[in-house]
C-alpha cells in the first residue's frame, strides 16, 4: 500500500517550460559542479543538503505537497508586502517594477504574473556548466533488442548498476534482481522500435563510468519519466 512501500506513487506533472529548480535543488546542483571540478576522480561524493548527509534514502519528497486536485493559489502582491520573509520582499520588488512597465496597479498582481524565462534560462545556465564538464558525459540510447544496439551494448553495465541500487536502496534479495528480471521490468516498452517516440534510457556517465539511468517514456506530447536507478557510492 501506500503507506507502507517505500516509493509512493504519486504523479507529478510539471510544465517544462515554466519550471523553476527550487532551492535545494539548487543545492544539489552546485554540490555536483563542486564534486567534478575538486574532487579526485574515482572518489564518490558526499552531498550535503539542509545540514544532512544524503544517504540514497528520498527524504520529505512529498513535504508541502498539494492534495490531490489542489492547487496554492498563487499568492497576491499585496499579502507579500504584509510578509516578513526576505523572499516575498524580492517577489515584491520585482512585480512593483513590472507593474511599472505595464501601467497597471501592483497590488493587483500576483506571483503567477513573475517571467518564469529568466529562471529558466539561470537553470539551463546552471545545467550547462555540469554538462560542459570534461569528466561528465550524458546519452540517450533508445531501447533495443538489436544485438548491435548501444542498448545491447551497455545492457550488461546497466543491470549491474541495477541491481546494486535495487539490494542497497531498496533492500532487494541479489536472486530478485536477475537480467531476466531486469529486462521484463524496465527494458521491455510496449512500443514500436522502428519509431523515435518509445522508450529510452538516459545513461550518466561520470569519469567514463555508468552511475545513472533515467528510464524514459518519450510520448508525441510529454516525456514521461518511469524509473531512475543509480550507484549507492554516490549517495553516502
Amino acid at each position: 500500500s501506500m503507506t507502507e512501500t517505500c516509493c509512493p506513487q504519486y504523479t507529478i506533472r510539471c510544465d517544462a517550460v515554466n519550471f523553476r529548480a527550487s532551492r535545494s535543488q539548487k543545492r544539489v546542483i552546485q554540490a555536483c559542479k563542486n564534486f567534478l571540478r575538486t574532487s579526485v576522480p574515482g572518489t564518490p561524493p558526499r552531498i550535503k543538503t539542509h545540514g544532512h548527509t544524503c544517504n540514497g534514502q528520498l527524504q520529505n519528497s512529498v513535504r508541502n505537497t498539494p492534495e490531490a486536485g489542489k492547487e496554492n493559489p498563487p499568492k497576491t502582491a499585496l499579502a507579500m508586502s504584509k510578509s516578513s520573509k526576505k523572499r516575498d520582499f524580492r517577489r515584491l520588488r520585482k512585480l512593483k517594477k513590472i507593474a511599472a512597465e505595464k501601467g497597471v496597479n501592483w497590488e493587483t498582481l500576483t506571483a503567477a504574473d513573475f517571467n518564469y524565462k529568466d529562471s529558466f534560462r539561470s537553470l539551463s545556465d546552471r545545467l550547462d556548466d555540469i554538462r560542459s564538464s570534461e569528466r561528465f558525459s550524458a546519452r540517450l540510447v533508445k531501447i533495443s533488442q538489436k544485438s548491435d544496439s548501444e542498448f545491447q551494448r551497455t545492457f550488461t553495465a546497466s543491470h549491474e548498476l541495477y541491481r546494486n541500487y535495487q539490494v542497497a536502496v531498496h533492500h532487494s534479495e541479489p536472486e530478485d534482481c536477475t537480467a531476466k528480471k531486469y529486462h521484463s521490468f524496465l527494458c521491455n516498452p510496449p512500443f514500436i522500435e522502428e519509431d523515435e517516440l518509445g522508450g529510452y534510457h538516459y545513461q550518466y556517465y561520470i569519469d567514463g563510468v555508468l552511475v545513472a539511468v533515467g528510464v524514459l517514456d518519450i510520448l508525441p506530447r510529454c516525456i514521461s519519466s518511469a524509473y531512475l536507478f543509480y550507484n549507492p557510492d554516490y549517495s553516502s
